[in-house]
């Protein structure tokens, strides 16, 4: 009888540990970056999971992948010069065997500048 009791308790334990422990799933990731308004691709973009190691950077094509990761509870994080920071938070649903594509939206005050740059330029007529 002591014997099953002792046995009880260590499947028990066993249990206990097992689901007390974060539910981990690793999946390979894929994607692209593009700008909204005309598709095209956006090289050398930071793709990387917020507060971790973990990150790349976009190909001419403006593809990046990520292989065998843990998805925890952290954020993909997408930015690019001149263009807003996007954060996405994914669940293995949402990316597995699925690519993903991220539309860029360009600053508006980088725009600005451009355009007050590009007016000052025309009033001062520089040769």
């Amino acid at each position: 009888m002591k014997s099953m009791q002792t046995k009880w308790r260590w499947y028990s334990c066993l249990l206990l540990v097992l689901f007390s422990l974060p539910a981990y799933t690793q999946i390979n990731i894929f994607g692209r970056v593009v700008d909204e308004k005309d598709d095209s691709p956006l090289p050398g973009a930071s793709v990387y999971f917020n507060k971790t190691t973990i990150g790349t950077y976009t190909n001419p094509q403006g593809n990046f992948q990520f292989y065998d990761i843990d998805l925890l509870n952290t954020e993909l994080v997408i930015s690019c010069p001149g263009y807003d920071v996007v954060a996405f938070k994914p669940t293995a649903g949402q990316v597995k065997d699925k690519r993903l594509i991220f539309k860029m939206h360009p600053k508006k005050e980088m725009v600005k500048r451009v355009l007050h740059l590009l007016t000052f330029r025309n009033f001062l007529s520089i040769s």
